[in-house]
């Protein structure tokens, strides 16, 4: 079975059993949309001769799962007639994979406000997927997915909305980090495709007001309840109280703290936790403190099992790390570490322990070293490989241990192994014993997975009577997974395990295999599984008089469970574990049947924000004749409302002579508060206070989130707000206006930039208004008038009557750049296909409206391309750009030169073009040189101009017998309208040879001839031929070029 999206490579056999040389032609036959990387090719293949073909495809990833046919045939030219064909089938397999895309996520809200997180999820498997939503949030919020499930085929989208609801916490000045967590599992096999965290802040509504001291963030719990541990225990009452709290105790940030101490239960006896219990630590860039009841040990062959009240000390110097420890009762240890490099690190240790009853005293020395060979460039891989060596206080290499440990992953696999030796008069933990493990899985193409666990164990190495034990013990373990689809896997697993005691007889060992098949179905709300075993079991102390000579015992063991999943709240389990009567008299058999329920109640009454309910049931030992069973059941109960937390826990059990009643109650209440650490020296502050300026009495606005360097606060009923705890240095204050709720901007431009100082408080007053909104058009107008005037017949709509009746007539402009400023902002709009543009939440004052003129068409001009407008709160203006033609009357003389006050030349000897509607005429009889000179004199012939963001210059074309419109603008490779712009055409299309037009060229394609320069040279420098110089150009082919003359380039 193969994964979508890799490569795949068949080897074919092709043998010629004649006795005469043939060459095939090969031919493949693929599945739509498969790529070959390999193509086929023709080959020769000699008498008896044999070659091995390959054939290499790759297989597209968005290939849906299932069987295909590759089809291979072989044509000989020398008998057409015959062909050898082959086909292989291969399976593909299904792929689910999900990615998830964030589209909206708010990074601040006020308590009490609901917000809104927006995830796009995109199936980029081969199969349709169908998934449900599971959420877990930190504080525990209600929250909503619409839609409730989604299916999405292969390359579908579709967007998941998640509504959450705050709550009010009160007048609390401390903000709440809300985590939230989204997982999106497949509806079938109940596995996770895609997880997203999101981390938003929720200030609340009252901001509070500026502390003078820098506080570390602590909580206080109060736990009560009860506890009854059956039998004729009468129960004990509790009472714990709980200190704890973490963060920074200076302003800075550089030392860090986390203090705990819970008190013993006061009211007597042991009760909820294992009191009492204090722990400390203390971190910065120099020094490492802890401290408190926890074992501590200097590495993992120089520690002792003793106890609590432990204390660890470490400075750092750069790459050198120097400490003490003292991990209980009377040790104390120093160690020296160093890292080379961020592959290698070092560390030396030493631990004493002072003489008993006057005896000499026993110190353990190690060395340890840690390579990360992988550190870097191995994003999907790593490696890491430890070792310690260690000797005691004797320095005799007879009192020595050793420990290896190797572990990493990479892709598809995992791996461990590990060794550890330590010698019998070594008197670390580990003595006198040997042990071994390791561990590898691995998956491939998410069809087959499989693991193997190995564990070896030896103690008591040199056989010493004197002790109880010389326990050799070894195990093994395979499991395997295949998937045949995604609902059905076949499971198979072997266990090996012996055990033996080497200062007892050898039948006195213990040897137990099992091996075992199972199937797993999965369905839609169901998931069953079912084992079948077979094992030998040879223990002579428990086979009992029903075993064999030997001591072994062969049994058969059989296992069905099934989960319901109804959604994702609720799970039920149900399970049997039986076996024959020889697996009865096993003493680790462990025969059962039950059920198990997991349920997460939804928080419809409103009474705990989070409910979970656990029960179990069990009927034990089926198959002992003895016991007859026994019934064991539980219960836990667990909510949260607020600050308070319940939980109830309750076990019963019904065996054959007693039955046992277990009962604990536990009620947890937390209060917040702030240590206060230092009176603020370092920092400063800034207070502000927020209104609305359109009123003439100022209110004040409460909600409005106010935001600096990263940092957020929310008004107060009073529009005050508070920045504590900043750094001296400058701030940029800014409101966050993406709340619909607050449709006011500020009177000044956000954002505001304020130096804060050591110690000081820095006050603002920020008044925000209505916003104001400019809206408007562009228009292109032709004007009529009586007496003979020439009319715009190129604009869309212009009818004969209109002209007729001098009525005024308007075209759209779209794509014109419109400029709104007030000298310290500006904003800029391109006005859409209908010719508008909007500007919105505009701040009161006078701006500048302003139209650019470079994308008009040729020859027109705005009538008022700026106008200043006084813009009031909350006002609304408009305005109407309107672009009109520069009208020119142009009188065309013999040699190309104007003289003023001479009739028109007559009409005969205007430029052909039957369209032609503007006052302005060219004609070819002047030298294109002369009339080069008079159109730039004139301004209708321009150079290196911007237009739509690339820069143009405009040369003059002789258009030629045959030429078209629509034919030139193909040479020239411009828009048609482009040319009917600037040349005051119409739209027939229909030009005369000799008639003269502008055309606009991109300037990077128009070169200026050099003195003495010819075009032979200009074509070979620039990659043409003369031929398309001529054809571009009006150039004489006999003339001579003249230094400055332009000359058009192809390419563009």
């Amino acid at each position: 079975m193969l994964e979508p999206g890799r490569p795949l490579t068949l080897s074919l056999l092709v043998i010629n059993h004649s006795r005469t040389a043939f060459t095939f032609s090969e031919k493949l036959e693929l599945p739509p949309d498969w790529q070959v990387i390999i193509p086929a090719s023709s080959f020769r293949l000699a008498p008896y001769d044999q070659q091995v073909r390959l054939v290499s495809l790759f297989i597209p990833p968005n290939s849906p799962a299932g069987s295909y046919r590759i089809g291979y045939s072989l044509a000989s030219r020398e008998q057409q007639s015959d062909s050898l064909h082959t086909a292989v089938k291969i399976r593909v397999a299904p792929v689910n994979a999900v990615d998830s895309l964030c589209e909206e996520q708010p990074q601040v809200v006020a308590a009490g406000e609901d917000y809104t997180v927006k995830l796009r999820y995109i199936n980029k498997g081969n199969t349709p997927v169908t998934l449900c939503f599971a959420e877990k949030n930190t504080p525990v919020y209600p929250v909503k997915f619409f839609p409730a499930e989604m299916t999405l085929s292969p390359g579908a989208s579709q967007v998941l909305t998640v509504h959450i609801k705050t709550r009010p916490d009160g007048r609390e000045a401390a903000a709440i980090r809300h985590v939230l967590h989204i997982s999106a599992v497949d509806k079938e096999t109940l596995l996770p495709l895609a997880n997203n965290t999101f981390v938003t802040d929720v200030f609340p509504v009252i901001a509070g007001n500026h502390d003078r001291y820098h506080r570390v963030p602590g909580r206080f719990r109060i736990i009560t309840g009860g506890l009854q541990q059956g039998g004729d225990d009468p129960g004990t009452p509790g009472l714990q109280l709980e200190f704890s709290g973490a963060g920074s105790i200076d302003e800075q940030g550089k030392n860090q703290v986390y203090l705990s101490f819970l008190t013993p239960n006061l009211l007597g006896g042991n009760f909820h936790e294992s009191p009492p219990n204090f722990e400390l630590e203390f971190n910065n860039n120099l020094l490492n403190l802890s401290a408190g009841g926890r074992t501590m040990a200097l590495s993992t062959l120089t520690k002792r099992w003793y106890g609590y009240d432990n204390i660890r000390l470490q400075i750092n110097l750069n790459r050198h790390s120097l400490g003490v420890i003292n991990p209980g009762r009377n040790e104390q240890g120093i160690y020296y570490g160093y890292q080379f490099n961020e592959r290698l690190r070092m560390q030396a240790n030493y631990l004493s322990r002072p003489p008993a009853g006057g005896g000499p005293g026993n110190g353990l020395y190690s060395l340890q070293a840690e390579f990360r060979p992988l550190y870097h460039g191995h994003p999907r891989a790593s490696s890491v490989f430890n070792l310690e060596y260690a000797l005691d206080q004797k320095l005799q290499p007879s009192s020595a241990a050793y420990r290896l440990s190797w572990q990493g992953y990479g892709k598809d696999f995992r791996y461990s192994l590990g060794k550890t030796m330590a010698s019998s008069t070594f008197s670390g933990t580990y003595n006198d014993l040997e042990s071994a493990n390791g561990m590898f899985s691995f998956s491939l193409c998410n069809t087959l997975q499989g693991s193997f666990f190995y564990n070896k164990y030896r103690n008591n190495l040199n056989l010493d009577p004197s002790k109880p034990v010389a326990r050799d013990e070894e195990t093994y373990l395979t499991n395997f997974a295949f998937r045949f689809t995604p609902q059905t896997t076949v499971l198979f697993s072997v266990r090996t395990r012996q055990k033996r005691d080497l200062l007892l007889p050898a039948q006195y060992d213990y040897r137990d295999s099992l091996t075992k098949f199972g199937w797993q179905q999965q369905f839609s709300h169901w998931r069953l599984q079912a084992f079948a075993g077979a094992g030998f079991y040879y223990d002579r102390l428990a086979a009992g008089k029903g075993a064999a000579s030997s001591g072994g015992v062969d049994y058969k063991t059989y296992a069905l469970s099934g989960t319901y999943t109804p959604n994702l709240r609720q799970t039920y389990l149900f399970f049997i574990n039986t076996g024959d009567q020889n697996y009865a008299r096993i003493s680790e058999s462990r025969s059962a049947a039950g059920f198990k329920a997991s349920l997460r109640l939804p928080n419809n009454l409103r009474l705990l924000e989070d409910f979970t309910l656990n029960l179990e049931y069990q009927k034990r030992n089926l198959l002992d004749p003895i016991s007859s069973g026994n019934d064991y059941f539980s219960l836990n109960l667990a909510g949260t409302y607020n600050r308070l937390s319940l939980t109830l826990k309750a076990s019963h059990l019904v065996m054959k002579h007693y039955t046992l009643t277990r009962l604990a109650f536990f009620t947890t209440y937390m209060f917040p508060y702030n240590i206060p650490t230092v009176r603020r020296k370092e920092t400063g502050a800034i207070e502000g206070q927020i209104f609305d300026g359109s009123t003439p009495a100022a209110v004040p606005l409460p909600n409005v989130i106010v935001r600096t360097n990263g940092i957020s606060v929310v008004t107060n009923e009073e529009g005050r707000f508070v920045f504590s705890s900043l750094t001296p240095g400058i701030y940029s204050i800014s409101i966050d206006q993406s709340r619909a709720a607050l449709n006011l901007v500020p009177g000044k431009r956000l954002p505001l930039l304020v130096e804060v100082e050591k110690g000081e408080t820095t006050d603002l007053k920020i008044d925000l208004f209505p916003p104001a909104v400019v809206t408007g058009r562009t228009v292109l107008q032709a004007t009529g008038e009586e007496n003979g005037f020439v009319y715009a017949r190129g604009l869309p709509g212009t009818t004969a009557e209109n002209r007729k009746n001098g009525v005024e007539e308007r075209k759209a402009l779209g794509n014109i750049l419109i400029e709104l400023s007030n000298g310290s902002e500006t904003f800029r709009r391109v006005t859409t296909g209908s010719g508008e543009f909007s500007f919105a939440g505009l701040r009161p004052g006078r701006w500048t409206l302003k139209a650019y003129e470079k994308s008009l068409p040729a020859h027109y001009y705005f009538e008022t391309a700026e106008v200043q407008l006084d813009l009031k709160p909350g006002e609304e203006k408009d305005f109407t750009f309107v672009a009109v033609p520069h009208i020119r009357e142009v009188q065309i003389v013999e040699e190309g030169t104007l003289i003023p006050g001479k009739p028109m030349v007559p009409a005969e000897r205007r430029l052909g073009l039957e369209d032609l509607f503007a006052a302005e005429y060219y004609d070819s009889a002047a030298s294109p040189r002369s009339l080069r000179e008079f159109l730039e004199e004139t301004g209708l012939l321009k150079k290196n101009y911007l237009y739509h963001d690339r820069y143009f210059t405009d040369i003059i074309y002789e258009v030629k017998e045959y030429d078209s419109l629509t034919g030139i603008a193909g040479k020239f490779n411009i828009p048609l309208q482009r040319i009917i712009d600037l040349n005051f055409l119409g739209t027939t299309g229909v030009v005369k040879a000799g008639s003269i037009l502008i055309i606009s060229v991109p300037s990077e394609f128009v070169y200026t001839a050099a003195p003495n320069e010819i075009l032979a040279d200009i074509a070979e420098r620039h990659g043409t031929t003369v031929e398309i110089l001529l054809d571009l150009n009006n150039i004489d082919p006999f003339a001579e070029l003249q230094g400055g003359e332009i000359i058009v380039l192809p390419g563009y």
